[in-house]
């Protein structure tokens, strides 16, 4: 695996070249090097690989020996091999869609499930139905092979995420009600759009309304609920004659000029105003109510059903039945009495701007804390101004909605304009799509980003290894110019590779896969988790690269082949990293020998092990723990044998004139693997040698 300077990383992944590509242990065996006597007079038997020890084997897997190998069986009738539980013998198990019992059956002799697409889109809403189960059966729209829709809010593809891979979208609250009039913008308290950014009292939260025409919830419905109540207004003043249809009840429906807004008309003999008094403030009364809030400062004025005279007729918060505002010093109930039933509470207003610094205190028509107290001008209901670097209104941002002069597309309070921002925060934010990047961010060592925005990339980080989360190291690999396919049987040609790199030290562990896929998919598994993981197909190893790079510690894929090479040669223009090949077969190469393993020195001791004799290989071998060999120059082990790695391209044939950083054709179903394995012949092992599958 690697991680690349420009902000990707590379992959290193490997598979079991025997067990992919079928026969090719016999033709290796009969392609010379190395082996026994003179074996005329023997008569070879075709034995098939029993992988998972179940007594039948796989067909496609043989080796002719003159007597029964260790691992191998004479059947040929196992459809899966590295699954003891499936074979001839095996129970068919109802619902796993899998041939259990190896007659190209499945789930014969089973109650056939319910399989329901009640949305006609060809994928199931239940498990076991032959497709990735239907996520909502009830909409075609939304199934596991769609595209995801940006900034619906809605899981289209079925993965489990919503707006995956979208930008941000531009989200308005211009009535400040915590909803937003675009899809895809609200926090993760509030769901749904405000239909209405202009009235704060109508947002998907609001409580329906009857009888006041509006849909005050943002459902899409009017009135919904009221259960039917006739709400009359037969007069036209806006008043209904019903209780609980939107407004104060008109006491006259009739009369347009009486309702509970109305002016009361003296010696009229009605009650204009719908308080249930006639005429009160006539007859020499005064009735003053100086701050409109509905209580007056004499006594005998005003609605019946409000008790008390109003004692601060200038302050339309306080008046009788108000809510007592603890620590403000004001009777604010009109009782006579200042912050009663308070316990102690402590409610801070240095400004005097009538807005605390601890919950729970203040005007009880007001959301929000004071953000700064010694400022009468910043709370929660101030307008935000614009330049000032300030956050006015104690929402968290600075100087939001100024025409776009000040822009936070991460909303991490950092902007991309200068003269912007919060006033204790210096400098500009150089990435504003990524909310971990900003001016006082710490310089994250090995990732090759400027996350402290100072113009430096990995500053005071050592530079030459990373290593991450799970212990996997990676080297620098600096760009660079090489001859590639030097004695490989096609084209030399001169390659610049103009990026440095970061290649993994190793191959992928079967430890490290089991880590980030959770199992194992190797066939040597006795080999140990420092043994590297095989047995895995290009496909397979895109999705553990997925999984790794859900890890949030950098980007990881497949190195090129032509970065693959170069990193492999370290510098070297010879068969091996340390110098030329001496050998063909499975002799003694004494330069391989001390980097890799192959067909010579593979022995091992491991349940399991291959039997490589019959072309001079050890009587039982297989793949050995990763680093044990000496590292090339630039510190990667086992570039040469133990297993195949595969890289990034599609074969095609090498090209005839210098090429700047290739990465293979765009079409076609064959990928490269490169390096060789622990059964292969040293010449199989080269910096150049090539295979696709």
């Amino acid at each position: 695996m690697g991680k690349k300077t420009t902000g990707y990383e590379i992959l290193r992944c490997f598979f079991l070249l025997i067990l992919i590509l079928s026969g090719l242990v016999s033709i290796i065996g009969t392609g010379g090097g190395g082996g026994g006597g003179d074996h005329d007079d023997e008569v070879l038997v075709t034995y098939y690989r029993d992988g998972d020890a179940d007594g039948y084997g796989d067909i496609n897997a043989t080796l002719e020996a003159a007597s029964l190998p260790q691992g191998y069986v004479t059947d040929n009738t196992d459809c899966n091999d590295a699954d003891a539980a499936i074979n001839p013998g095996g129970a068919e198990a109802c619902g796993d869609n899998i041939d259990n019992d190896c007659d190209t059956q499945i789930d014969e002799g089973c109650q056939v499930p319910a399989c329901t697409d009640a949305d006609g889109d060809g994928y199931y809403a239940e498990g076991g139905c032959g497709t990735v189960v239907d996520c909502n059966d009830t909409d075609a729209a939304i199934s596991p092979g769609v595209a995801e829709v940006c900034n619906d809010s809605i899981d289209n593809d079925c993965d489990g995420r919503i707006d995956e891979d979208c930008a941000p979208p531009t989200c308005t609250d211009a009535d400040k009600d915590g909803f937003h009039a675009e899809s895809g913008c609200d926090n993760a308290f509030y769901q749904g759009v405000d239909c209405d950014d202009t009235n704060r009292e109508i947002n998907p939260y609001a409580d329906e309304v009857c009888g006041d025409g509006k849909d005050n919830d943002c459902d899409g419905e009017v009135d919904e609920g009221c259960s039917g109540t006739a709400c009359t207004d037969t007069d036209g003043d806006g008043y209904y004659a019903q209780d609980g249809c939107g407004t104060a009840v008109d006491c006259d429906d009739a009369d347009a000029a009486v309702h509970p807004q109305g002016a009361e008309v003296c010696n009229d003999g009605v009650d204009n105003d719908c308080d249930g008094q006639v005429d009160e403030g006539c007859s020499g009364t005064a009735c003053t109510d100086a701050d409109g809030d509905g209580y007056y400062a004499e006594a005998g004025c005003g609605n019946a059903f409000l008790q008390g005279t109003d004692c601060d007729d200038t302050d339309p918060d306080v008046y009788p039945g108000a809510a007592e505002i603890c620590k403000d010093g004001l009777d604010n109930d009109c009782d006579g009495q200042i912050d009663e039933n308070c316990s102690g509470t402590t409610c801070t207003d240095a400004d005097k701007d009538g807005y605390y610094v601890e919950a729970g205190c203040g005007n009880v028509f007001v959301d929000g804390i004071d953000c700064d107290d010694n400022n009468a001008a910043i709370h929660p209901d101030a307008a935000e101004i614009c330049g000032d670097r300030k956050d006015n209104d104690c929402d968290g941002q600075v100087d939001e909605n100024c025409s776009g002069t000040c822009t936070d597309a991460d909303k991490d309070g950092y902007y991309v304009e200068a003269g912007c921002g919060n006033v204790f925060v210096d400098g500009i934010d150089c990435d504003d799509n990524n909310a971990a990047i900003h001016p006082d961010a710490a310089e994250i060592c090995g990732d090759r980003k400027d996350n402290d925005c100072d113009g430096q990339v990995d500053e005071n980080c050592a530079t030459g290894s990373f290593t991450n989360s799970l212990g996997m190291t990676f080297k620098r690999i600096p760009a660079g110019t090489f001859i590639m396919g030097i004695d490989s049987g096609e084209t030399p040609h001169q390659v610049r590779l103009t990026n440095d790199f970061y290649m993994q030290t190793t191959e992928v562990t079967q430890g490290q896969w089991r880590t980030v896929y959770g199992n194992n998919p190797s066939y040597f598994q006795f080999c140990g988790d420092n043994c590297p993981v095989e047995q895995v197909s290009w496909n397979v190893v895109q999705y553990f690269i997925a999984a790794m790079n859900r890890l949030g510690e950098g980007t990881y894929r497949l190195p090129t082949e032509a970065e693959w090479e170069y990193a492999c040669r370290a510098g070297s223009a010879t068969a091996f990293a340390n110098g030329p090949m001496s050998q063909l077969y499975c002799g003694y190469d004494p330069n391989l020998n001390a980097m890799g393993w192959y067909c010579y020195n593979s022995a091992v001791t491991y349940n399991g092990c291959e039997n490589i004799s019959s072309y001079a290989g050890p009587v039982c071998a297989g793949p050995h723990p990763v680093g044990r060999k000496s590292p090339n120059a630039w510190g990667l082990y086992d570039m040469h044998g133990n297993v195949w790695e595969w890289v990034a391209d599609r074969y095609s044939a090498y090209p005839s004139t210098s090429v700047v950083n290739p990465t293979g054709p765009t079409t076609g179903t064959a990928r490269i693997y490169r390096g060789g394995g622990w059964h292969n012949a040293a010449m199989d092992c080269t910096s150049a040698i090539r295979h696709s599958s």
